[in-house]
């Protein structure tokens, strides 16, 4: 069995304790699908070759990583400036999910990323996004994250892997107010995609990087066979034996 660690956010709890954790569907789901999940908390540290150990640790000791969803990423690290819109971001959080790309890439080793970390994949690579989505008449999409487990829109599905484990169409639940706005260079090469009616990519799978990107959730979903597929489509990366050539450099948050 394969372990998989899963990001996690740093909270304060109903009794007022500082807390760290990550919502427990992210787990059932890693089990359903065959693997053993791992969490790995969020450091918040000053000392960059200090967090640079830490990834390092994770990547060697773990065969997959899974990038939760949570807050925006910090615009400044695509290069733009911050739009009224944008919500609450995090570089401690980002810094160190950046790192752990960096590092389980470097290594050849499967990463999921899920909604914003979907998001930080993309932005870790070169991409960049759009901050809120009404800016730019996404019609199609709903946001109320009141309704987790409700589908909202559908996302039409290309290319021969995504098709085997989807069909042609899946519906999907929608509460994100961003989105790739640039795909990411390394992601152009070879990539399967899914696509909402107004163009947001939804959904990126690349086995010679080892990458899957979900831009809804799955986890919140109400069990069936596309979201048990799509976790089983991330366990299967970790049997592709491809070598990764390392597309990120050493590039450090300032």
């Amino acid at each position: 069995m394969k372990k998989v660690g899963i990001t996690t956010i740093n909270y304060v709890s109903n009794l007022g304790f500082y807390s760290n954790g990550v919502n427990k569907q992210y787990q059932d789901k890693i089990i359903e699908a065959g693997g053993i999940p791992i969490l790995i908390p969020l450091h918040e540290n000053n000392d960059y070759d200090q967090l640079e150990k830490f990834a390092e640790f994770y990547s060697n000791d773990l065969d997959m990583l899974l990038l939760v969803g949570g807050t925006d990423i910090t615009p400044t690290l695509y290069n733009a400036l911050i739009d009224k819109e944008c919500g609450d971001f995090d570089i401690d959080r980002d810094t160190w999910e950046m790192l752990l790309i960096q590092k389980f890439m470097s290594k050849s080793k499967p990463i999921m990323g899920i909604c914003r970390g979907f998001q930080l994949i993309n932005v870790a690579l070169g991409g960049t996004l759009i901050q809120h989505m009404d800016n730019y008449n996404y019609s199609k999409h709903w946001h109320n994250i009141n309704r987790t487990h409700q589908k909202a829109h559908d996302v039409s599905i290309l290319g021969n892997t995504l098709l085997k484990t989807l069909g042609e169409k899946v519906n999907v639940n929608s509460f994100h107010h961003q989105c790739i706005e640039h795909l990411a260079a390394p992601l152009k090469e070879n990539s399967e995609i899914g696509i909402s009616s107004d163009d947001v990519i939804e959904i990126i799978f690349n086995e010679s990087l080892r990458i899957l990107g979900v831009q809804w959730h799955p986890e919140m979903l109400h069990r069936s066979s596309e979201t048990d597929s799509i976790f089983q489509l991330f366990m299967s990366l970790a049997t592709n034996n491809n070598v990764l050539n390392n597309q990120l450099g050493n590039k450090r948050i300032s």
